[in-house]
């Protein structure tokens, strides 16, 4: 897979304006990059592409618990984060990166723990540290706060991807200069439509006719959970019955982590529906917003599911699990519906009124795309 290096579209949507490259700028830095690389979440790589492209990245080092998966899909040097090779790179850099995302969240695993003691370590060694477009919510272990509140600190810049992360910075007593920025997957574009289709097409094999895609995750709160699982169900029912196929898009395939496999949880939902399918392979994500140019319209439980749709330009229906979820909608003066009050049937009348008509997306069936297609 070759570097998506294109230019923004000039008539990409524009539903979400896309983030500018801000003032503390990363040009001639040899950057280490530390973030959710590798752990197969589709939001946190395309935090990644965005980064590396809003910053010229491409000579940065990236740590990836699938380094070369990582230099596959971006393009771009990585390393693990234990060993020779991970010193090596700390040693070499001039500036470490702490690279977005929901990191520091009730969800967080334990590799993210060990982050801000990285930063201290970083700093221990006379290297300069930033945070960019992170993102801490409540729910953070308070242990964690207060490491990540000393090595934010002793930060050179900081930037953060909404209000409750900037509160929550705030609370932890940490009263230096903070920019709100948006989240870096805002700056991708979609590629282009033939590598959409393609996606689909090799992600799908089969999927003819029109779909609705999910971006959908268990949740921590039992009660919700049942909820949440019932209303997809009984509308990937509604769905089938029109002649529509729910597909459902791993946005976390975290195998050591049951909450987080999304692709699991779409097994489950299948066969409780008695139809759909699950988007296989590996797929930068910009391929991913192109593909989600094809849909009637996204059903986004998951953060990265509500921003793709929103950068693909695509009907979306949210059921916001966590505060991150609630501040975009907020601003974009929207209103998901409630997990804890959600029913099968309030989500399918919400999903058909929101959707494309059906017959306004074609699809390409796959022996109509050409042979081999580059970026």
């Amino acid at each position: 897979m070759s570097k998506l290096r294109l230019p923004p579209a000039e008539d990409a949507p524009r539903t979400l304006a896309a983030p500018t490259a801000d003032e503390a700028s990363l040009e001639g830095e040899r950057v280490l990059l530390i973030g959710g690389y590798g752990v197969g979440n589709l939001g946190d790589e395309a935090i990644l592409a965005g980064l590396i492209q809003q910053h010229d990245l491409w000579d940065a080092t990236v740590v990836s618990l699938a380094p070369e998966e990582t230099t596959a899909l971006h393009g771009v040097h990585a390393v693990p984060p234990l060993g020779a090779r991970f010193a090596r790179a700390l040693a070499r850099s001039k500036v470490v990166v702490v690279g977005g995302g929901g990191i520091f969240s009730a969800y967080m695993g334990p590799l993210a723990r060990g982050i801000p003691w990285a930063v201290l370590a970083a700093r221990g060694l006379r290297k300069q540290v930033e945070f960019r477009a992170l993102g801490v919510y409540p729910g953070t272990p308070r242990p964690t706060l207060r490491v990540l509140a000393r090595a934010a600190e002793g930060a050179r810049y900081i930037s953060v991807r909404d209000a409750t992360s900037l509160r929550t910075f705030r609370d932890m007593g940490v009263r230096r200069a903070i920019d709100v920025v948006p989240d870096p997957a805002l700056a991708l574009e979609p590629a282009s439509p033939e590598l959409g289709l393609a996606a689909l097409a090799s992600g799908a094999p089969g999927l003819r006719g029109p779909f609705v895609a999910f971006g959908v995750r268990q949740v921590r709160d039992p009660q919700e959970q049942v909820r949440l699982e019932a209303a997809v169900a009984g509308l990937g029912t509604v769905l089938v019955r029109a002649g529509i196929e729910p597909l459902f898009i791993p946005f976390s395939r975290h195998r050591s982590e049951d909450l987080e496999d999304d692709e699991a949880f779409a097994r489950r939902l299948i066969a409780s529906i008695g139809a759909g399918r699950i988007l296989d392979g590996l797929h930068h994500p910009r391929e991913i917003l192109a593909l989600l140019q094809q849909a009637q319209c996204v059903v986004a439980v998951r953060f990265h599911a509500l921003v793709f749709a929103l950068r693909a330009g695509v009907p979306v229906v949210s059921l916001p699990y966590d505060a991150k979820c609630s501040d975009l909608l907020s601003q974009l003066g929207q209103e998901g519906l409630a997990l804890h009050a959600v029913t099968g049937r309030q989500l399918a009348e919400r999903v058909l009124r929101t959707m494309r008509p059906v017959g306004s997306v074609q699809l390409v069936r796959p022996g109509a795309l050409p042979k081999e297609v580059r970026l």
